[in-house]
């Protein structure tokens, strides 16, 4: 992976569909060979959906999952959870979006077996926005 952040932005159209703007940033290291690009020109837009799913219009970074996958990542380049906006408290884990008291020892396939995370600014911000939205 480079450093080069790989974003994607999101945005609401007027008829409820949402809009996905990513364009392969041309400073990119690794160029036509990036793997974040390769795997996006393979997405259908019903990936793209799923992908954004439950998260407000805005910029997200791209990041690699598993061997074909693409996931939305913080800044740090940790995995964003799915969001549940009507139930994920801002607050919540940072890999697995479960709340600090009812959480103990949880599994996240990004994270393994693993205790309560603080999220990420970016996440609480994300989290309450979705919150609101819902």
């Amino acid at each position: 992976m480079t450093n080069i952040a790989h974003t994607i932005t999101v945005t609401t159209l007027a008829d409820g569909g949402r809009d996905y703007d990513w364009t392969h940033p041309t400073t990119c290291p690794a160029g036509e060979a990036c793997e974040i690009r390769l795997r996006t020109l393979r997405l259908r837009s019903d990936d793209m959906t799923a992908l954004t799913d439950g998260r407000p219009d805005g910029t997200y970074h791209l990041g690699l999952f598993g061997f074909n996958g693409l996931c939305l990542t913080d800044e740090a380049g940790h995995m964003l959870p799915d969001v549940d906006p009507a139930g994920t408290e801002p607050n919540a884990c940072h890999w697995c979006s479960i709340g600090k008291l009812e959480h103990g020892i949880q599994w996240a396939d990004q994270a393994s077996n693993h205790e309560w995370e603080q999220p990420s600014q970016e996440q609480i911000k994300t989290r309450m926005l979705a919150r609101r939205a819902a």
